[in-house]
């Protein structure tokens, strides 16, 4: 329902290319965590737990295919208008949904239409490789666009750009799954790689906001100044 009141509007007034940024993945994502959240309930659930369960699998594949629409539609932004007024953190989204897709196709593949047969998960483990892979092409170009960026960064002034850890993260459950769906070592040391980057991602991301957020309490906290009349007055004199 919440998808639905965002996207409404969105497509009722159209608003461009121009308009497309890294956020929009952001609609995707929305309905890959509501299948995780059904599978989850679903692997709980003795009654209802098939149905559950495909809900799961529809929920997942129409956040997947979403995930393409979207990047379909970023890809003809980039084409017409390169990024230009567009915000350059949340294109980390972009790459980050990906993995997310593929992870979530991972986790519903165990409660959805066949369980745990070997060529249902083998199924599941190609389509989230196709995912998986699509967010790598993206963080490639997403890496490169961040390298030269700090390259170029002389100072940092007011807040640390939004950091792509949360990105990072699903990017390596989702190469996680498909190292476990498939059976490819490489791509699940690969995960690991993925979530050590992730951690240091978020001590760094926790170094640059450090001092501003102490700072911050530091002034919030310290008790005001006597006004100078009350310095200047004798004792016993006060009114």
């Amino acid at each position: 329902m919440l998808v639905a009141t965002v996207l409404v509007p969105v497509a009722a007034g159209w608003p461009g290319l121009g308009a497309v940024g890294g956020a929009w993945f952001l609609a995707p994502a929305a309905l890959l965590a509501d299948a995780t959240g059904t599978a989850a309930v679903a692997s709980k659930v003795a009654g209802e737990g098939p149905a559950l369960g495909w809900l799961a699998v529809v929920v997942a594949g129409m956040g997947a295919v979403g995930y393409l629409m979207v990047l379909g539609l970023a890809i003809a932004r980039f084409a017409a208008h390169g990024l230009s007024g567009a915000p350059l953190s949340p294109w980390w989204v972009a790459a980050g949904c990906g993995g997310l897709s593929a992870a979530v196709l991972g986790r519903v593949s165990a409660v959805g239409p066949g369980g745990q047969a070997a060529a249902t998960l083998r199924e599941f483990g190609w389509a989230a490789l196709v995912f998986w892979a699509a967010g790598s092409v993206v963080a490639v170009f997403v890496l490169a666009g961040s390298a030269r960026y700090v390259a170029r960064l002389r100072r940092l002034a007011g807040r640390p750009p939004w950091p792509p850890t949360f990105s990072t993260g699903v990017y390596a459950l989702g190469a996680a799954q498909v190292g476990r769906l498939l059976g490819v070592p490489w791509i699940a040391r690969f995960a690991g790689v993925a979530a050590a980057a992730t951690l240091g991602l978020w001590a760094l991301t926790l170094v640059l906001h450090f001092p501003r957020v102490t700072g911050r309490l530091f002034r919030r906290n310290r008790p005001a100044q006597a006004s100078s009349d009350d310095r200047c007055q004798p004792i016993g004199e006060a009114r």
